[in-house]
């Protein structure tokens, strides 16, 4: 099956869109053509690669009065719905492609009707989470444009069962393939790392509590801040490392100095991949109580499956498709994520019994070696070859 993926986001960019992308294009191998944003490196990457890509530049005209600069953003946005529909239909056309993979549903999925009808190119859409919701939930012309290309797309694919209820009020369930993501691809070093990120923190004798991901509201920094003092009090060696950047980086250290948690948190910022891996092999629990705000949600939560593969059980928050990463009461710990005391208890709860976190740790990374990005590959094929082409 020849196939093109269609996207804005792609390797070497970071994240976890671009490393599900990157592995399906590396299935496909030769089959596969993959039309893509330029990034930062990226003609180092694309050198060697199985597969052609061809990279997009990204234009939108600006001006200083801010009417006239939202009348010009969505002239340009206009003219990449039809130019870039109408290059894409070409390039279906030389590959004789059989099926589009668009990366996003909303706004990708806008050139690929265009080339639809240019075509007949039947196309597959992905629905991660947040960018799905927040076009439903602006209503007008965005929730139309998403429920069109739904309709025209022959599969959406979701990787949640969250997700999967989400679309489902628009789609035919037969229409929606629920394909889980993986952990061990991408840019974390499971191999054995330098110790340099671990040599320069008191961790001697600390219970080790680790959080990776962005400063954002959702992920729910600000109520495990709350929660730090009552876990104290049970677990008083406690230590909460946070790794990551962005928006919340202030709240969150006024939080940190108003709860006076000096003593018991380091904000470490950014970290390199292989710091990342160290501190993951050194930590006794993984804890990241997302919360859904308005659209924003964790619609999966690749970064726990991360810390499974170092048999690190993880206590996350009972919101958006986090149930599907950490399996309640197995592999970790679901708590109520607008609740500080419930998520406290529960961290308690495993820094408190060794021996559950160690059963919870085994039962983690046995899932996560199973829920790998091959197998995620392997059966997103398995379901594309059932769908009828002709």
């Amino acid at each position: 099956m020849k196939v093109i993926v269609f996207t804005r986001d792609f390797p070497p960019e970071f994240g976890g869109v671009q490393r599900l992308l990157g592995k399906v294009a590396d299935h496909y191998g030769k089959d596969a053509l993959v039309i893509a944003r330029r990034c930062p490196g990226f003609r180092e990457y694309d050198q060697g690669r199985p597969y052609t890509t061809i990279r997009m530049r990204r234009f939108e005209w600006r001006h200083a009065n801010p009417v006239m600069s939202r009348i010009l953003g969505a002239i340009s946005y206009l003219l990449r719905f039809f130019v870039g529909g109408i290059h894409l239909g070409d390039a279906i056309r030389r590959q004789k492609t059989d099926l589009v993979l668009c990366g996003y549903a909303f706004p990708n999925g806008l050139p690929m009707v265009v080339a639809r009808l240019l075509t007949g190119c039947p196309f597959v859409v992905w629905c991660h989470g947040t960018e799905t919701l927040r076009a439903l939930e602006s209503g007008g012309l965005q929730r139309a444009a998403l429920r069109l290309v739904w309709r025209l797309a022959v599969r959406v694919v979701v990787h949640s069962r969250f997700m999967r209820d989400e679309v489902a009020r628009f789609v035919p369930p037969e229409k929606i393939i629920v394909n889980r993501l993986g952990s061990d691809s991408g840019n974390l070093d499971f191999s054995a790392a330098p110790a340099t990120a671990v040599d320069e923190l008191p961790l001697a004798g600390r219970a080790v509590v680790l959080t990776v991901g962005r400063l954002e509201r959702r992920k729910g920094h600000d109520l495990l801040a709350h929660a730090m003092p009552l876990i104290r009090e049970k677990i008083p060696h406690v230590l909460w490392l946070i790794v990551g950047d962005g928006p919340e980086r202030e709240r969150l250290t006024q939080a940190i100095a108003d709860w006076r948690l000096a003593d018991c948190v380091r904000l470490l910022g950014r970290r390199s991949d292989a710091e990342v891996s160290a501190l993951l092999a050194r930590a006794d629990l993984f804890a990241m109580p997302s919360r859904r705000i308005g659209p924003d949600v964790e619609a999966f939560g690749i970064v726990y499956l991360e810390a499974a593969r170092f048999g690190v059980p993880a206590v996350g928050g009972r919101s958006g498709g986090v149930a599907d990463a950490v399996q309640d009461g197995v592999t970790g710990l679901l708590c109520d994520p607008e609740d500080p005391r419930d998520i406290a208890a529960k961290v308690i709860t495993l820094l408190g019994d060794p021996a559950r976190r160690a059963e919870m740790g085994r039962a983690a990374k046995a899932n996560a070696e199973r829920q790998t990005w091959d197998e995620f590959a392997r059966h997103l094929s398995e379901e594309l070859s059932r769908i009828d082409l002709s």
